[in-house]
Order: structure tokens, then sequence, then C-alpha cells
């Protein structure tokens, strides 16, 4: 199937911030990217952080009620994301690069639709002034396994996560380092190997 979408860049404005989402029309994969308001080590620490991540993975509506992450080379995830209507949609990979705090290389599948090893995703941060720019690359095994993903709203869900992250990042800023942040939700972690 052919996209027209895909000869452009595509951009999605939520709530100020811009998710920009570029798909080349020739290579199998997805960009997405996004500034943050914060410092890299703190998006860092949202992004790798396992009660972090429950709070703003997925999009609007969604809750984490199980995540695992062993943030290192050679180590391990999983997340389970419950929609609104109930329905549970597992994600997991392996982490096959890490370089605290520059840059995450996993792969990605969806227990019961894709295998991990049909998608290798590279996530970036960089910063510059207290900005942290996020690039996050998704390479398909091909073409057709890129534009599924894109037929499953991954634009909006996408983007809609990122600006929960950012929301995160506001309250984490928030906080003082002397007061404990309790609105941290504890998990249970639970080794899914």
């Amino acid at each position: 199937m052919a996209y027209e979408r895909l000869m452009s860049v595509r951009t999605i404005r939520a709530s100020a911030p811009i998710v920009t989402i570029r798909c080349p029309p020739d290579e199998p994969v997805i960009i997405i990217s996004r500034s943050f308001d914060a410092p890299r080590a703190l998006v860092w620490k949202a992004w790798t952080g396992m009660t972090h991540v429950a709070r703003w993975w997925g999009p609007d509506g969604f809750t984490t009620p199980r995540c695992y992450l062993d943030v290192r080379t050679g180590g391990g995830w999983r997340i389970e994301s419950r929609a609104p209507d109930g329905s549970i949609f597992t994600y997991k990979g392996r982490y096959l690069d890490v370089a605290a705090p520059e840059r995450i290389v996993n792969t990605l599948g969806l227990e019961g639709i894709y295998d991990e090893s049909r998608v290798v995703e590279t996530h970036t941060f960089t910063e510059w002034r207290g900005v942290t720019r996020y690039v996050g690359l998704s390479r398909f095994h091909s073409l057709d396994d890129r534009d599924r993903m894109l037929d499953s709203g991954i634009e909006e869900d996408a983007s809609e996560g990122l600006n929960r992250l950012a929301q995160l990042l506001r309250s984490l800023k928030a906080v003082s380092p002397a007061q404990p942040q309790s609105s941290v939700i504890p998990l249970r972690a639970r080794t899914p190997w």
C-alpha cells in the first residue's frame, strides 16, 4: 500500500510543542522527534526509570500496570499497556546498546502481533542550553511492516505518549531534591524472562 503522506514530513501539534514524524518513501523507517524543556539527565531518568515510564508510556487514556526495564546492553524490557476498554498490549524487547545518557538501541515487539526481531529502534538524546532533543528512529524489516505500523495509529499514539512524557518532566522539575517524589507510583517489578 502506498502512502502519499510518506513523501513529506508530518508534524503533529498536540498542545504546543511539535512532534515531527518522518517516513522516507523508500526506506522502512519511521523517525520521530521532539524537544523537551528539561536537561538530558532528567529526560534519561524519565526514559529509563520503571516508575517514570509507567506514568507516560502510551497514548492518552492508557495506563501501564506492569513495567520491567533492565536498561543495559544485553538487558531486556517488557511493558504492559492497558487501553481504556481494558485490552492489554504487551510490548517487549532487548537492549542492544546503551550509552547513557546519549543513546539506546533496542528491539521492539508486540506480543501476538509481531516479534521483536522485526523492529530495531535507536533513541538519541542531545542537550543544548537545558533543552533536550529526542530523536527516535524505528527501522522495520520491510516497507510493508512499516506501513502496517503507520496504519495502527502510531503517529497519534507516539505524539500523545511524548506529550505525556513532557508533562512528567515538568512535574519532576518542580519537585525539589529535598522533597520525596511520592507522586511516582511503585510497580511490582517482575522479570518476564
